[in-house]
């Protein structure tokens, strides 16, 4: 057991990031509003909750099952390139050390990642060329 280590904080969310932020929501409304399988989210938000969603109130069931169709049911980072790292940036900020993310499709959203995301946060002083920063998100 390593004792003297920090703990670091993480999480997993999912990135819906294009060139402006309408662009980002206009896909993500078009994932969720328009492809999305509504009926299939409340069972899985159900079933991992161990019964049924009855008890949970109607605008926070319906922000969940977004969360759900859009990603999993991970923590939504939308918007802009520049939009998104500052989320990261916030997010390091208030004490997150890292996110496993998920994409909603890897082969055409991964450039946008690797290609602008990534730089801004380096800029943000996120990351060090090609690599994470101790402490910080990577």
């Amino acid at each position: 057991v390593a004792r003297d280590r920090p703990i670091g904080v993480f999480t997993s969310g999912h990135v819906i990031c294009r060139r402006t932020e309408k662009e980002a929501r206009d896909y993500h409304h078009y994932i969720v509003r328009e492809k999305g399988d509504w009926e299939a989210a409340e069972k899985a938000i159900a079933k991992r909750g161990g019964g049924g969603t009855q008890s949970i109130p109607k605008e926070k069931l319906l922000q969940m099952q977004e969360r759900f169709i859009s990603g999993g049911g991970t923590f939504p980072v939308i918007g802009s390139f520049d939009d998104v790292a500052q989320t990261f940036k916030r997010l390091a900020d208030a004490g997150l050390n890292g996110m496993a993310i998920g994409l909603v499709n890897y082969v055409r959203d991964m450039p946008y990642l690797r290609d602008e995301v990534l730089p801004r946060m380096e800029r943000l002083g996120l990351r060090t060329s090609g690599s994470a920063v101790p402490g910080r998100m990577s």
